[in-house]
């Protein structure tokens, strides 16, 4: 019986405590007359976000005539709007996954909570998101940074012109990607402290940036010298740009060139300026590109506020000097490899590795020293010795002079030095007690 006969004050006389809604044969939700539906703006606090969303039935078309979906779709429409209460999708087929995806993008499920981006990316993985390209997007990578971490199984990353630092938290991510095989850190600010935090898990742990083939260092002056026995670690490099970094052609670059299998060349294709160096690949593609909308919008809403505030100051703080005004205002260039000297390096195949190259020869002496080398070879140094209850480690046999150049493994080694006890010596109290 349709609602639209009956009056109001019939409803208020029904015992039931809730409302009763139908559908009409178009699948539209109808109320009783005096009631609405409710919107999301009725209700401020966080109790909608608990409950089951319906799902959508039907679609307008021409403004009047109503399609019913499949019963697929309304399945998908439901499962979307109520994708926080999924624990899982491991062994969903990835082309429901996929329409999923969108669905539950369409209702804007990713930009509340990140968990729900995590719930596809755990069970999906790649194919979510294979390749990231973020160039001059220093506001993504701030704002989206717990999104940004759920992308594990890139392969191509790209943040140049970011400007991160040695201290972002988006640099500690990358240094244990596993599956990243080109990445990008152009004129990024950063310095030797960044380089080492990049390859420390490599280094130490051997572990992430296993398959990095392709390197972009460029433009970041205050990367040395002192990096490149940091760069040498990662020996699965086929391509490497240390253009416009403080590397040296006399010293950094001879020393890179002879510790692995790299050699210096005038081109790489891939880093030529005028290809891209990634694109984005996966289905996150769209929802990558609604934050960086979000980014360019926020990043003009403050640039306007900031020349409303300037002018509402009035000519009180205006500077007698136009032109320093003019060259503080204007927007900074980005430096071009071309006023800078070029320094690229490939891999030279007909160029043994720095394990072939650099292996020594056995020592070849009388038959007593090759006895002595041989129980030696035979018994393996310790690396660990106990000593009343302390740990003493043997710095020279676990990492070498190469690996104490890390203030974080310095001080683990040395942590129990200054509580290491003496042996062979007696206080003067002991003694006579003993002599006693």
């Amino acid at each position: 019986m349709p609602f639209d006969s009956l009056a109001k004050e019939t409803f208020d006389n029904w015992n039931d405590t809730g409302l009763v809604y139908t559908r009409n044969k178009y699948g539209r939700v109808s109320s009783p007359p005096g009631y609405g539906l409710m919107d999301k703006n009725d209700c401020p606090t966080g109790f909608e976000k608990s409950l089951f969303k319906g799902a959508s039935c039907s679609m307008i078309i021409d403004g009047n005539f109503y399609n019913p979906y499949s019963l697929f779709l309304i399945c998908l429409d439901y499962v979307a709007k109520n994708v926080s209460m999924v624990e899982s999708l491991a062994g969903f087929p990835e082309i429901v996954g996929e329409q999923l995806f969108h669905k539950v993008q369409e209702s804007n499920g990713f930009h509340f909570c990140s968990k729900n981006l995590k719930l596809f990316c755990e069970a999906y993985g790649g194919l979510v998101l294979s390749q990231l390209s973020l160039t001059s997007e220093h506001i993504v990578t701030s704002n989206y940074l717990e999104n940004l971490q759920l992308f594990v199984f890139l392969t191509e990353l790209d943040v140049s012109h970011c400007h991160l630092g040695d201290s972002h938290d988006l640099l500690a991510f990358i240094s244990h990607l596993q599956n990243l095989e080109l990445l990008s850190l152009k004129d990024n600010c950063f310095s030797d402290t960044g380089v080492k935090k990049l390859t420390l898990p490599r280094r130490l742990l051997n572990d992430g940036l296993e398959k990095l083939s392709v390197l972009d260092l460029s433009l970041n002056p205050k990367i040395s010298d002192d990096s490149i026995k940091y760069i040498v670690k990662m020996n699965s490099l086929t391509a490497l740009n240390l253009s416009g970094t403080g590397i040296t052609l006399t010293s950094g670059v001879p020393n890179l060139v002879d510790s692995t299998s790299l050699c210096l060349t005038p081109e790489v294709a891939i880093f030529n300026a005028e290809n891209p160096f990634t694109i984005n690949k996966g289905w996150a593609v769209n929802l990558v590109s609604d934050w960086k909308k979000a980014s360019k919008e926020l990043k003009e809403n403050i640039k306007t506020n900031r020349n409303s505030a300037r002018e509402q100051k009035g000519n009180f703080y205006k500077s007698t000097r136009p032109a320093v005004m003019k060259k503080a205002t204007e927007p900074r260039q980005h430096a071009t490899l071309s006023e800078l000297p070029v320094i690229l390096l490939a891999v030279d195949e007909n160029k043994p590795h720095c394990s072939q190259a650099n292996t020594k020869q056995p020592f070849i002496g009388d038959g007593r020293s090759d006895k002595k080398a041989s129980e030696r070879s035979v018994h393996p140094r310790k690396k660990l010795k106990l000593t009343e209850g302390y740990v003493c480690l043997n710095t020279s046999a676990i990492c070498g002079d190469e690996g104490l150049d890390d203030e974080l493994l310095r001080g683990y080694l040395n942590c129990g030095a200054d509580s290491k006890p003496v042996k062979g010596h007696r206080s003067l109290l002991e003694s006579l007690n003993f002599t006693s």
